[in-house]
């Protein structure tokens, strides 16, 4: 949804993730995306710019009972960082007071930002290897250091900070490389099947015989 979300919006990102299938259980996972954001307020024509990478890792839990069927119903849980810089730009500020004009121009702030994340999601196959998935995750804004002048307007792969919680949404596109793995052992053993067809059980049997 990042994409589509800034074209409609003035912030999205793009991310892939790495996940590991321990039993068709448990997923560590890892996240890598890219985010940016370019907003302007309209009531104080203020602008806020920011482009960075994040990182989050955690893991899922497949919550199914039947943990070896090609769909998954799974919750999981997320640490995410972010450190990046951001710009704020204002127009031109006349003082009523002590008369002069002054101008908000703030470039390169550098900040770093913690996060949480609980997540729930379904993944369905469509076709061989290939699968669709969709997320759901509750943001809990943990710390951000930086500039004790200004706050972070937008944080990367977290999101807007109007609040101390914030809601994001991920559909994937996933390629199952363990599916193709216990693919390709089947067929190996079916090979060997059809090579050497006698069991060992057999083969005593002969033996006794």
């Amino acid at each position: 949804f990042g994409p589509i979300q800034y074209l409609m919006s003035d912030y999205g990102n793009i991310e892939g993730a790495v996940k590991l299938n321990l039993k068709n259980t448990y997923f560590p996972i890892v996240e890598l995306g890219l985010s940016t954001c370019e907003s302007i307020d309209s009531n104080t024509d203020i602008k806020y710019s920011t482009t960075a990478p994040y990182v989050r890792i955690g893991f899922d839990i497949n919550l199914l009972k039947n943990k070896f069927q090609e769909n998954r119903l799974y919750a999981g849980l997320r640490y995410g960082l972010s450190t990046y810089k951001y710009d704020y730009a204002g127009p031109v500020i006349s003082d009523p007071i002590w008369s002069g004009d002054y101008e908000l121009n703030l470039n390169g702030i550098n900040a770093t930002s913690h996060w949480g994340e609980l997540v729930v999601g379904v993944q369905v196959k469509v076709w061989h290897n290939l699968h669709m998935g969709w997320s759901l995750r509750l943001k809990k804004d943990f710390s951000t250091n930086g500039n004790s002048n200004s706050k972070p307007y937008y944080i990367p792969g977290y999101g807007k900070t109007s609040s101390g919680t914030s809601w994001g949404r991920t559909y994937n596109l996933i390629f199952d490389i363990n599916r193709g793995m216990k693919n390709k052992k089947a067929k190996i053993k079916k090979l060997y099947n059809s090579l050497y067809p006698l069991s060992v059980n057999s083969l005593l049997s002969l033996s006794i015989v």
